[in-house]
């Protein structure tokens, strides 16, 4: 699994400094001092910024200063700006921007925790105010839990994760490591699964659990469904957006990105590397292929193969579905063409 390698840097920090924790080839003034990151427009003095491509830095003469994480060709010895040349600028500025935290800082336990006998925490973890912790819970170390979380009987969390305010993570679920878990979201809620009878809708007990394995990022405001049997499972390195939604024995697979407001119902599975947009919704019982790409807003109503790209509802290759909205824009101009040749051939009465 692909991570970026951690840094250690004291800002401010000289640009000769930072070229050597990169490994970056310097251009300029090595006494460059850098304070703070800034995009590539609001480069000035005492800022790091980065560019990608060589067009970038087209039409900006207005810059007065600062640091430019870039590729040898998008140097520009006009600009007044110092270089860090790397192979791979914004993977270099991503390492350095990485050191930037907007986590709470807040260590240790609170007296506020409400924190049973019987749950385990390994070390260093951290307990915020209102956070709830159940007996049999097992948490790993160095694991943040912040301000109103609330974790269930017997769920294991691993080490390294991090549980933002006021998530739910009900009993006898599992979460791996170095998982991120957003605000509000709710893990293991049961799934939605009912029976017709003569009386009415009657509710099927969800019995079964979920499983976010390593890291897993989820967004704020997600619900992940327990399974009716057996597991939903989250696999290794999936990355789901904010308010997006996982039924009840669902499977999302390693690396898969799942966009704000996607929609995956009960027993679907989405392979590996698949990329669902924006609104996009797979059906129960379907299966999306590896390396998918699913355009926003599409629905996926029957399996698709891997590798290819699809919209439309329901979702068809890309191409066949911008032949037909092509096709669909055309038909007032055939109408109209039909209709002034139906008045020629005096048909109109």
């Amino acid at each position: 699994m692909y991570t970026l390698n951690p840094m250690e840097i004291d800002f401010p920090v000289s640009a000769k400094a930072l070229s050597y924790k990169l490994g970056a080839t310097l251009v300029g003034d090595p006494d460059q001092m850098i304070e703070r990151l800034a995009s590539l427009a609001q480069s000035e003095p005492g800022t790091l910024a980065f560019c990608q491509q060589k067009n970038s830095t087209n039409g900006l003469p207005q810059l007065k200063g600062g640091v430019l994480i870039t590729k040898r060709e998008c140097v520009e010895e006009a600009l007044p700006l110092t270089y860090l040349v790397v192979e791979n600028p914004k993977e270099a500025f991503a390492r350095v921007a990485s050191t930037f935290s907007t986590y709470p800082k807040q260590r240790g336990i609170s007296e506020l925790a409400v924190i049973s006998s019987q749950a385990t925490l390994g070390a260093e973890v951290t307990v915020g105010p209102g956070a709830i912790i159940e007996a049999g819970a097992q948490i790993g170390a160095r694991t943040k839990i912040l301000a109103g979380v609330f974790i269930g009987e017997n769920t294991v969390v691993g080490e390294d994760t991090w549980i933002f305010p006021h998530a739910v993570l009900f009993s006898g679920i599992t979460i791996g490591s170095r998982v991120k878990i957003g605000a509000n979201s709710v893990l293991g809620s049961d799934g939605f699964g009912y029976l017709p009878g003569p009386e009415g809708l009657k509710e099927v007990p969800q019995l079964g659990t979920v499983v976010v394995e390593d890291d897993v990022r989820i967004g704020a405001l997600n619900t992940i469904d327990r399974a009716t049997l057996g597991e939903t499972r989250i696999k290794r390195g999936a990355k789901l957006d904010n308010l997006v939604h996982v039924g009840h024995n669902a499977t999302i697979g390693e690396h898969s990105v799942l966009c704000a407001q996607v929609g995956i119902a009960g027993s679907a599975v989405i392979g590996r590397g698949v990329l669902l947009g924006g609104q996009a919704g797979v059906n129960d019982h379907t299966t999306v292929g590896d390396f998918a790409q699913v355009g926003g807003q599409a629905g996926v109503i029957q399996s698709i193969d891997g590798g290819g790209k699809y919209w439309g509802t329901p979702a068809i290759p890309l191409q066949e579905h911008l032949r037909q909205r092509g096709m669909v824009r055309r038909l007032s101009k055939i109408w109209k063409n039909l209709s002034g040749a139906q008045k020629t051939m005096g048909g109109d009465k």
